[in-house]
């Protein structure tokens, strides 16, 4: 199968919307304001935490957006001024976990106070948790029938890459990749 013609090639991956049981944008924004426009979406690795956060950010015109890579104690110097010139009304900050004690007292230092900051983090603590990202094995299947029109037993596929989402559509970008017909194959995923 071409890369093009995979059903979890990356841009339908993107293109999916964040979703979770209750889940609603108005909801979410106004628990923002109640936690004083500084709160965090907490989860483990493949929970959503990335997807929400720049969903939400394409939602305000008046965004910045920031990217902690990995191994990033402190942000870098194009960071920096972008959040020191307070052009934004929303900081919106992915993996704000790997910044060190310094890094994060330096982001909040130059972030004004009536501008309104969402970071994401596997665990609580930096700021209130304003939303906790979860997934299931009937997520995971709701979201392989809408990218390949197909059912496939998710519990086990969930439960290898324990509940991460993203790691389990990769593995079923692989096994997609070496079958040119679908449905995708139950022995494709087989562990």
């Amino acid at each position: 199968m071409k890369a093009r013609e995979n059903p979890f090639r990356r841009d339908r991956l993107e293109s999916l919307p964040y979703r979770a049981p209750d889940f609603d944008w108005d909801t979410l924004e106004a628990r923002l304001d109640q936690l004083g426009g500084r709160g965090a979406l907490v989860g483990p690795k493949g929970h959503g935490k990335t997807t929400l956060l720049s969903q939400w950010a394409a939602r305000h015109p008046d965004t910045l957006a920031i990217r902690i890579r990995e191994g990033q104690r402190r942000l870098d110097g194009s960071q920096q001024r972008q959040v020191q010139a307070g052009a934004a009304g929303w900081i919106f900050v992915d993996s704000a976990e790997q910044l060190s004690w310094l890094g994060w007292w330096e982001l909040q230092r130059w972030i004004p106070t009536n501008h309104r900051l969402v970071i994401t983090a596997h665990r609580a603590g930096r700021l209130p948790t304003l939303f906790r990202c979860e997934t299931s094995p009937a997520l995971l299947g709701e979201l392989i029938a809408e990218l390949a029109d197909t059912k496939i037993p998710t519990q086990p596929l969930w439960q290898r890459h324990r509940g991460n989402i993203r790691e389990a559509l990769r593995e079923l970008y692989d096994a997609a990749a070496v079958h040119t017909t679908k449905p995708l194959p139950k022995s494709a995923i087989s562990a």
